[in-house]
């Protein structure tokens, strides 16, 4: 079977062609700077102390569901997630209506 469209025969070239490294390097590094430029803003917060800005280098989005016992919310990340396993638990307790 061949495909002949035009898309494969692009795909297929790009895929086998040879590569400059050190053109491909620059260029790449080129592009990031123009969209740092551009939107590095975007990844900048300040610290406590109002003042200082640092970088983001990652955030951690999480469910927030509502406990059926407590009415009060309960951070998924923070209650189901074993960190020093890096596993999710099947169950996890709601820690303010264990409290109660």
């Amino acid at each position: 079977m061949n495909d002949l469209s035009p898309a494969a025969t692009f795909i297929a070239y790009n895929y086998n062609a040879p590569v400059n490294v050190g053109t491909f390097e620059r260029e790449a590094k080129r592009i990031l700077k123009l969209v740092e430029a551009e939107c590095g803003w975007m990844y900048e917060t300040l610290d406590a102390d109002g003042k200082t800005k640092g970088k983001i280098n990652y955030t951690i989005w999480s469910d927030v569901f509502v406990c059926q016992e407590c009415t009060r919310e309960i951070v998924f990340w923070d209650v189901a997630t074993d960190k020093k396993e890096g596993t999710v638990l099947d169950e996890f307790p709601c820690l303010h209506a264990r409290q109660l």
